[in-house]
């Protein structure tokens, strides 16, 4: 698995591409470079990915930027049917640890970089304002400067004042502090994935979607080949990046490969347009557990409450693409709470919208990434891979 571990550094890390808004024209464009019906199913490919969301388009998009191209790639609906579709887009390379933080930077970089060069993302670098309710808060982002300086990531500490002059909108009478991140921005996640699925076709990378993976044949620990509902590929390496099906895909092989992951409802509202500037930072108030970006003139406003709800107690559905949950303002209302009171204005707004899309979680909120221990020898080159 050598020339995974070689590429493993450009991965991007993707955590922050939690909750974009929904709409006909992000379920239209995820099928505009999506698979090539030319290219039928292979019988063979040195590498197999499954899942076609942003993670595993990502995966094609590095191996075959390295020189590996002799990849497939599966997707059991249509590209950025999962959870990619309606994530927020929001882009920062502050995070909870210096080796996350540094794989969000390099994620910004490629973004900035693959707009310049004409790729359209929806890239927007508008920055990120984190603001600190508690001094212990401000001591985190104290330590978080000290390694962002180390990692080339401009940063600020702000004051309230501060705060309040880089986004007026916000309440600041009860804030410590906060950093501000001026590099940071916001992208359009379906279109940074049918980018990734342009330029890897264009290197030889094969996309199949409506492919159902239905079996990963090892034989000695070692990967074979992958049983598909359009046929089998013989394959040396398998990459599992199903999303919210990942450890499903996990129970497929044997043994069984233990991928603990669980989805549960994520929440976001959207309001109509309230004279939001174009360039308002994105926040985040961990202390109050939301984010908040600009969208359309609006807010789009979520988070991460303190009391999660799982979802698909009995499986994921068959063929759960493109659709949301059930509303729950209940459940929301610890959110909505808080977006009101960081942005007073918003209580005279109009919600266009509630989006409700399953995300999937680790028990530690770290990505699961690299071989598993349970298919893969020394010195052997078939592998089964998680990202």
């Amino acid at each position: 698995m050598s020339f995974l571990r070689n590429t493993r550094s450009k991965f991007s890390s993707f955590l922050d591409l939690s909750h974009l808004n929904s709409g006909t024209v992000r379920r239209q464009a995820c099928s505009l470079n999506g698979s090539d019906e030319s290219v039928g199913n292979p019988k063979h490919a040195q590498v197999v990915i499954c899942g076609g969301g942003v993670v595993g388009t990502s995966v094609a998009y590095h191996l075959a930027a390295s020189g590996l191209t002799d990849i497939t790639l599966l997707e059991q609906g249509r590209v950025s049917c999962g959870t990619t579709w309606h994530a927020a887009g929001l882009i920062g390379q502050l995070k909870g640890t210096m080796l996350s933080s540094e794989m969000s930077k390099y994620s910004r970089d490629l973004y900035a970089s693959l707009e310049q060069q004409g790729h359209g993302l929806g890239w927007k670098q508008c920055g990120s304002l984190n603001v600190a309710r508690t001094k212990g808060r401000m001591t985190f982002f104290k330590r978080q400067l000290a390694w962002a300086k180390v990692l080339g990531i401009e940063s600020h500490l702000v004051t309230p004042q501060d705060i309040k002059e880089l986004c007026p909108l916000l309440r600041d009478d009860d804030l410590e502090g906060g950093i501000w991140i001026p590099g940071d921005g916001v992208v359009s996640p379906t279109d940074v994935t049918n980018v990734f699925v342009k330029l890897a076709k264009e290197k030889g990378v094969k996309i199949v979607e409506n492919c159902k993976v239905k079996k990963v044949d090892t034989e000695n620990r070692k990967v074979k080949a992958v049983e598909t509902d359009l046929g089998r590929i013989e394959c040396q390496y398998f990459v599992n990046c199903a999303g919210l099906w990942a450890r499903q895909v996990g129970k497929l092989s044997i043994p069984r490969i233990i991928v603990p992951l669980h989805s549960c409802e994520h929440f976001y509202i959207v309001t109509k347009p309230c004279q939001v500037p174009n360039m308002t930072p994105v926040v985040r108030d961990y202390d109050g557990y939301i984010y908040l970006r600009e969208w359309s003139g609006g807010i789009l406003g979520g988070g991460f409450e303190p009391v999660a709800k799982p979802a698909f107690f009995d499986g994921i559905p068959d063929k759960f693409e493109f659709q949301q949950l059930p509303d729950d303002w209940d459940h929301f209302q610890v959110l909505l709470e808080q977006i009101l009171h960081r942005i007073p204005s918003l209580n005279d707004a109009e919600i266009r919208s509630m989006l409700n899309g399953p995300e999937s979680f680790t028990p530690d909120a770290m990505p699961i990434m690299g071989e598993s221990p349970q298919v893969r020898q020394p010195r052997d080159n078939n592998s089964y891979s998680i990202l």
